[in-house]
């Protein structure tokens, strides 16, 4: 069994996986429903703003007339800003606003709706977004007054991208702790579990795919099994096992003819360590 076999099967790792997912699910839940409110807080800002122009706009027709209406509307809609306006006539014809284009049947229908729309004053020919309100006027006109929905759209995507990052960082962190709590785990595993060390040994003696191992250099507890699962040299020998009181528990070093490969438990950890830093780094 490789020393990545035994991290997986280890009940550490698997239970710090477990919190890691259902961290995860939280954090996404979190930043989800922050999404969701701040659409739904944008929305009602924009709502509760254009119910009050309505009002405003309809007292002033009742007062000034269709003049007055079209001089509010046309003063307004000069303006800079996201604000749209348009009135129409009992047969659909535009007379007032900075509206170029709409949807189809969005002017035959009162209420709010939201729709594609182009400005009279822009060149583009791309399409926005907007939240719309139709209201119906004495004598047939209609007014609409509406908001464009970029700043909705920009808002959502800043904090889908917040997610990501968080989401990003938490798996990352959470791996990271699995590895140190394997790594834990591992040592007590090697120190009790003859099995594991040779399963180490047998991963590395597949990575060297027939090499000829001049020398293996292991921790003094593990010498014996680590030899017994070596092949004989091509003069038909033994590999020379060198008993190192200096390496740490789960240390394996083979020396071949090509140089040496430490299969070390350490050693892979610290790779996956290496490679959850670098994937963040790149992300970065």
């Amino acid at each position: 069994m490789t020393a990545f076999g035994k991290l997986v099967r280890t009940t550490a790792f698997r239970l710090t996986l477990v919190y890691l997912l259902l961290f995860a699910l939280f954090a996404a839940s979190l930043l989800g429903y922050f999404a969701w409110n701040t659409r739904r807080l944008i929305t009602e800002q924009i709502t509760s703003t254009v119910n009050g122009e309505t009002g405003e706009i309809s007292d002033i027709f009742g007062r000034r007339g269709l003049r007055g209406l079209v001089f509010t509307i046309e003063n307004r809609a000069l303006r800079p800003g996201a604000n749209l306006y348009l009135v129409t006539t009992p047969n659909g014809q535009a007379i007032a606003g900075n509206v170029g284009s709409l949807a189809p049947g969005v002017m035959g229908m009162t209420g709010w709706s939201e729709t594609s729309y182009r400005r009279l004053d822009e060149q583009d020919t791309v399409d926005r977004r907007a939240l719309v309100l139709v209201t119906e006027l004495p004598s047939g006109f209609r007014l609409l007054i509406g908001r464009d929905l970029e700043e909705r759209r920009r808002m959502f995507g800043i904090v889908a991208k917040a997610a990501q990052w968080s989401l990003l960082v938490v798996i990352v962190l959470g791996l990271a702790g699995g590895v140190f709590v394997a790594r834990r785990v591992l040592r007590r595993e090697l120190s009790v579990d003859a099995e594991a060390i040779r399963g180490v040994a047998m991963a590395a003696l597949e990575k060297l795919d027939g090499q000829e191992i001049s020398r293996v250099r292991v921790h003094p507890a593990h010498a014996a099994e680590v030899s017994a699962c070596l092949p004989r040299t091509s003069s038909g020998g033994s590999v020379e096992v060198v008993p190192d009181a200096a390496r740490e528990l789960g240390s394996v070093v083979f020396e071949t003819e090509r140089g040496s490969l430490d299969a070390s438990v350490d050693t892979q950890l610290e790779e996956i360590e290496r490679g959850l830093t670098d994937r963040l780094r790149r992300q970065g």
